[in-house]
C-alpha cells in the first residue's frame, strides 16, 4: 500500500516549521504452510519505505529536516507453531531486519511454550526486540546558531532481551491466580546529546 499527504499538524514556534510533505510505502508476503494438524511453518517478507520532504515550506522559517529524506526496511522471518501434545504448546519466530538509516542488520526472536496442566497453565519466554529506525532519530537537521541539533546516521538501535516464567490458575469461576516472573535487559538507549561542546546529536 501507498499513502500520501502533507503533516502540517503542528503550529510554527519561535520560527520552527514542521510542515512537510509524506509519502509512506509498505508490502507484506507471507504463506502458511500447514505440516501437519500439529505443526505449521509461515516464512514472511515484510518492505517498508518513509519520504518526508519539508524542503519547499522553508522560506521564511527553519525546518526539522531542510530537505528530503527517506529511510526503507527490509525483513525476512520465519514462525513455527508446533503442538506435539494437546497440551503442549511452542511457538517460535526469527526475524532479520536491514534498515537504509542503520549501520547493522538486527535479528529478533521469541521462543514461547505453553503446558496446560487441569485448570492451571504454566508458561515460558524467552525474547530478544529491537526499534525501528527512525527518521528524526538520523537525519534531524535543525540549524539553531552555534548549537544545531542534528541527526546520526550511525546509531545502534535500541534492544530489550527478555525471560519470563509465568503461571495462571482458575481457582473457582471467579477466581483466577496469575503469578509472572521476568526479568529485561535493555542496551543502546538514545538521546541528545552535546557533541564537542557544540552541536547536539543523538547518540
Amino acid at each position: 500500500s501507498i499513502n500520501n499527504g502533507v503533516d502540517d499538524i503542528n503550529k510554527v514556534t519561535d520560527g520552527l516549521m514542521y510542515k512537510y510533505d509524506f509519502t509512506y510505502a509498505d508490502a507484506v508476503a507471507e504463506y502458511t504452510w500447514n505440516v501437519s494438524d500439529k505443526l505449521s511453518i509461515r516464512p514472511g517478507l515484510n518492505y517498508q519505505s518513509a519520504k518526508f520532504d519539508d524542503s519547499k515550506y522553508l522560506d521564511p522559517y527553519i525546518g526539522v529536516f531542510n530537505k528530503e529524506v527517506s529511510n526503507s526496511s527490509f525483513a525476512g522471518s520465519l514462525r513455527m507453531d508446533c503442538s506435539p501434545i494437546e497440551a503442549l504448546r511452542f511457538v517460535g519466530a526469527v526475524r532479520l531486519d536491514n534498515f537504509s538509516s542503520a549501520p547493522d542488520n538486527y535479528v529478533s526472536y521469541q521462543l514461547a511454550s505453553t503446558y496446560k496442566i487441569g485448570k492451571s497453565l504454566v508458561r515460558a519466554n524467552v525474547s530478544r526486540a529491537n526499534s525501528g529506525s527512525f527518521l528524526g532519530h538520523a537525519y534531524l537537521n535543525i540549524p539553531f546558531g552555534s548549537s544545531p541539533f542534528v541527526g546520526n546516521t550511525d546509531l545502534k538501535l535500541f534492544t530489550v532481551n527478555m525471560i519470563e516464567v509465568g503461571f495462571r490458575s482458575n481457582i473457582t469461576d471467579n477466581l483466577q491466580l496469575d503469578v509472572e516472573v521476568f526479568n529485561q535487559k535493555a542496551e543502546n538507549f538514545i538521546g541528545l546529546t552535546t557533541v564537542d561542546g557544540s552541536s547536539i546529536k543523538y547518540q
